[in-house]
């Protein structure tokens, strides 16, 4: 069967990473290359790392990204990505712009006690941060944000004013939000980051190096796992988070799926009636679930079954995870 690989959000990927020619890029899962070759094709002098762990991605990848030689695809698990970045000697000082973020949310998700506080918007906040060029989430003076918002807020569209009300609520200052940044660098070890704001604005003592951000993604993934998981709400707040984190349905959607499924076993003793979920409210109401997950969860309680057990529910939804991704070919029951 010929390889076949979706590339998801591609435009809005692009746009949101603002590829430099000279940068050093990773793609964590390369798949189809599809990313990867977006991002080869805006590199002149820079350099892209596509890692994964399947060979027959590996080995596509490598043939679609070989006419450009600022990529290499390496067969490796996202886990040794760090591991592999030491061994190739990545630990040049680079300045981190808005991956920045990843510290910001890393820091506010172990300090906000409760994600549905809120906090008021300012002109203060948003007009020096617009004037700097600073990407904008577009909250408006006065709006009143919840701290899950400013989260979504600060990873989905690299809002800068997202990042300093978080620092605003957590520390009561950007500049004292930033000491506990450089805290906890130095808690996960790293010698050579050092920070100066939350969104990535340069400054020239504002650095760090492609590995050791590659130790603070881990340390943020690290924290999806370790999220609440005893209710029906704890459970897809976290399902969203993953998304978040691996927003991509070409595999990693069947999977995040499966897994969603098996936490909800596990603690609810319950499932997803996948069938019993419309293909167009489930996409749209995934594609809002960043910033409110009301729709996401509507929709998934209204299809909980009891039948944990029932292997013709669990193949209807292998069969409707694929057709929510466009695959129609087959059916389940015919492999």
């Amino acid at each position: 069967m010929e390889f076949s690989h979706y590339s998801v959000m591609l435009p809005q990927c692009m746009e949101g990473l603002n590829i430099k020619p000279d940068g050093i890029y990773i793609d964590g899962t390369a798949g189809g290359a599809g990313h990867s070759r977006a991002i080869a094709e805006r590199l002149t002098t820079g350099q892209l790392l596509s890692f994964d762990r399947d060979p027959d991605a590996v080995a596509e990848a490598t043939k679609r990204l070989a006419p450009y030689p600022a990529a290499e695809v390496i067969h490796s698990e996202f886990a040794r990505i760090p591991e592999v970045l030491a061994e190739k000697g990545m630990d040049e000082k680079i300045y981190p712009a808005s991956m920045t973020k990843v510290m910001t949310l890393l820091v506010a998700a172990e300090n906000l006690p409760d994600l549905g506080a809120t906090f008021p918007m300012t002109q203060a906040i948003i007009d020096p941060l617009y004037l700097a060029g600073a990407s904008m989430a577009g909250y408006v003076n006065g709006e009143t944000v919840t701290m899950r918002d400013l989260l979504y807020g600060a990873v989905v569209p690299s809002g800068a004013e997202a990042t300093e009300a978080l620092a605003q609520a957590v520390a009561g200052s950007e500049e004292a939000f930033v000491a506990m940044m450089n805290e906890k660098a130095a808690a996960l070890g790293l010698t050579n980051t050092h920070f100066m704001n939350t969104s990535g604005l340069h400054d020239e003592n504002h650095y760090s190096t492609v590995r050791e951000i590659a130790l603070i993604l881990q340390a943020a993934l690290e924290n999806v796992e370790k999220m609440p998981q005893s209710t029906f709400d704890e459970i897809i707040e976290k399902y969203v988070e993953m998304n978040i984190a691996h927003p991509f349905r070409e595999g990693n959607g069947r999977s995040t799926r499966i897994w969603l499924d098996l936490i909800l076993k596990k603690e609810l003793n319950r499932v997803v009636d996948w069938s019993a979920v419309d293909k167009e409210d489930y996409l749209l109401a995934m594609e809002r679930s960043p910033i409110k997950d009301i729709e996401i969860k509507y929709i998934l309680r209204q299809a909980l079954t009891d039948q944990v057990d029932d292997r013709e529910v669990y193949m209807k939804g292998i069969d409707h995870s694929y057709y929510y991704e466009g695959y129609v070919i087959y059916k389940a029951k015919d492999l």
